[in-house]
């Protein structure tokens, strides 16, 4: 089964939600134009600190969030909500572990904050979910990283620290490279969903998913770049059957070559090592072994998961100040998270939630992937999940911290675990000349239009 859109299909733009999200996560992420030079890590005692304290405008942003969310939930002008079976079910006793976790932390104050902020993009989320169909998601999440990208090259050129060709640069903007990386794929696969919604835009929509991938190259973010190649080529060959056939040609190819490597004597796993490296130099090639440092700091943090393996240390407050010291002085360097969400859940939650967290996934995978060859947003979401699966091997921020793609995560795992019509996606085209020459915020070409 193909998907095949109608020939003037278009997508009305949440133009004015994508704004208001912009500003409230531009103040809870926050974005830093620190990020455009060489940003320096923070130390043991600024990272202590900034756990401790926290920020002064998070709270502000993510009250407004949720302030927003209880308007939007109690507004009429939403899809009816129920709980779709395991999954649904599944994702609401995560939720009851996280906010029952103050009670047994090891940190009370520092858990109860941060079960708070899950609270907030939770509310936040499903306020979303309720108000968007699946494919205005894709145009929400366009806009909103799209602002980001053009926000941090604006910073970049304007500081004078945009280096292409210097192997120590990396892009970032006003946030870290690692989540540009993941701004930039999020960008990529939304733009791909709207070519399939919107033939008469598709070209555009194509060219902005190829911007979005050379950003992402020059983040030289080796997991975000491999994970949207990867969900990029899934969503493909669900809805198209020549992708589908290209795929299996790449791959057969790719083989080929790599047997053909072999046979002439090359070295494949440091050709492979310096390929990883994405060109930051022989330091990024050396790194590739340890994942950057990762692997001898999971082995550290596992160590304390013996301490308490059941309900662990409570969600999202293992490195509190007395922990990270521990980290840090062990594993040589100060870790901001714990660089993996399955191996943070485990720290966080214990056995309990992180076998909870995995089967929340699980059951998020396969649901979407179930509908999947219903359109374009079905795509996209099983696209994200599958993006989003393999992120959370190397890090936890990105469904742990208040960003804009973790936010994007959040709505697609709502709409399939609450929405009443999740069964059957809510894909709306709106193909009328007449009702596209009247809506302003459409995205793709009105009536008449080039």
């Amino acid at each position: 089964m193909t998907y095949a859109p109608g020939p003037s299909a278009a997508v009305k733009a949440p133009w004015h939600l994508s704004v208001l999200l912009l500003l409230i996560f531009a103040a809870a992420w926050p974005f830093d134009p620190s990020y455009s030079g060489h940003h320096q890590d923070l130390t043991l005692d600024e990272m202590s600190q900034a756990v401790e304290k926290g920020g002064v405008q998070r709270p502000i942003a993510l009250c407004s969030l949720g302030l927003f969310a209880v308007l939007a939930l109690l507004s009429k002008e939403r899809s009816r909500l129920r709980v779709n079976g395991p999954l649904g079910f599944s994702l609401l006793f995560f939720l009851f572990l996280a906010l029952a976790s103050p009670a047994w932390a090891e940190d009370p104050s520092l858990t109860v904050r941060r079960v708070g902020v899950l609270v907030l993009l939770s509310l936040g989320a499903l306020a979303v979910a309720a108000r968007l169909s699946q494919i205005r998601t894709v145009a929400l999440a366009v806009c909103v990283c799209s602002f980001t990208l053009i926000i941090s090259l604006a910073v970049e050129l304007a500081s004078g620290t945009f280096r292409p060709f210097d192997g120590t640069w990396r892009f970032a903007g006003v946030v870290h490279p690692i989540s540009q990386g993941w701004n930039c794929g999020l960008l990529a696969i939304a733009s791909l969903a709207l070519a399939g919604a919107c033939p008469r835009s598709r070209k555009r929509f194509i060219l902005l998913a190829l911007v979005a991938l050379l950003f992402l190259g020059l983040t030289r973010s080796r997991m975000a770049l491999a994970s949207t190649i990867l969900a990029s080529t899934v969503y493909g060959t669900v809805l198209s059957a020549k992708v589908r056939k290209l795929t299996f040609v790449s791959a057969y190819l790719l083989l080929c070559a790599s047997l053909l490597w072999i046979s002439l004597g090359e070295d494949l796993g440091r050709t492979a090592q310096s390929i990883a490296a994405l060109g930051r130099g022989e330091e990024g090639a050396s790194s590739v072994s340890t994942l950057s440092g990762r692997v001898p700091l999971w082995n550290e943090e596992l160590g304390y998961v013996r301490a308490r393996p059941v309900l662990g240390y409570g969600y999202n407050a293992f490195l509190s100040p007395h922990n990270l010291r521990g980290v840090s002085q062990n594993s040589g360097w100060v870790p901001a998270s714990p660089h993996s969400a399955y191996i943070g859940t485990l720290l966080d939650l214990g056995y309990l939630g992180a076998a909870t967290f995995v089967l929340v996934l699980l059951l998020g995978l396969r649901r979407s992937l179930s509908l999947a060859r219903n359109g374009p947003g079905a795509a996209f979401a099983a696209a994200v999940m599958i993006w989003l699966c393999c992120n959370l091997f190397l890090e936890s921020g990105i469904i742990m911290e208040p960003t804009l793609p973790t936010f994007i995560s959040m709505v697609i795992f709502a709409s399939l675990s609450f929405k009443e019509n999740g069964a059957c996606p809510s894909v709306r085209f709106i193909s009328s000349r007449r009702f596209l020459t009247r809506m302003p915020g459409t995205i793709g070409p009105r009536a008449g239009g080039a």
